[in-house]
């Protein structure tokens, strides 16, 4: 995809990029437009350079912090290296996530599952939630190519309502 400057009467800001991209269902390519106009936190945010994806060979950890206003951040990382939350298959595999609470987590929070944009792609077939909440997998048995998008959702003792993460995803590519 190709944006010619010239038809504009001013530069798109990475918000309005990223809404474009979303529309085709390419938000991944929002790297390519790092001449956006930042006017924004989240153009900033937007223009930010990506985190590598997580290995799916090992569990992903999932720590959720709360801010001093009480707004939730999802942080992945594996043998403490900081990841997407991503994970790229290419052969069958179980995703593994483990969620660990930290100081300022919310109080006793739990996986209960996870939602998907659409559970009828055939990337993700089944989901197990271990007894304790704190350990979730999802089973992909690599039957097609695409991008598979979920959110997972958690329980707290300090609300009644669920908490979704923000859309991770799984990328099923064939490597040849």
């Amino acid at each position: 995809m190709h944006l010619d400057r010239r038809l504009l009467q001013q530069p798109l800001s990475a918000s309005e990029v990223y809404r474009i991209l979303a529309l085709f269902d390419w938000p991944s390519r929002m790297a390519e437009f790092d001449q956006a106009a930042q006017l924004s936190q989240t153009d900033n945010l937007l223009l930010k350079p990506r985190l590598p994806y997580c290995d799916v060979s090992e569990p992903v950890v999932l720590n959720v912090t709360l801010d001093s206003a009480r707004q939730a951040s999802f942080h992945y990382s594996q043998q403490g290296v900081e990841c997407s939350g991503d994970v790229v298959v290419s052969e069958p595999a179980v995703i593994t996530y483990q969620l660990l609470n930290l100081e300022d987590s919310p109080a006793g929070l739990k996986f209960v599952g996870a939602a998907f944009t659409n559970p009828f792609d055939g990337h993700i077939v089944r989901v197990e939630v271990s007894a304790d909440g704190l350990t979730l997998q999802l089973y992909d048995p690599m039957r097609n190519t695409g991008t598979g998008k979920y959110q997972f959702l958690f329980s707290s003792e300090e609300s009644p309502l669920l908490l979704p993460s923000p859309d991770p995803q799984v990328i099923n590519k064939d490597i040849k």
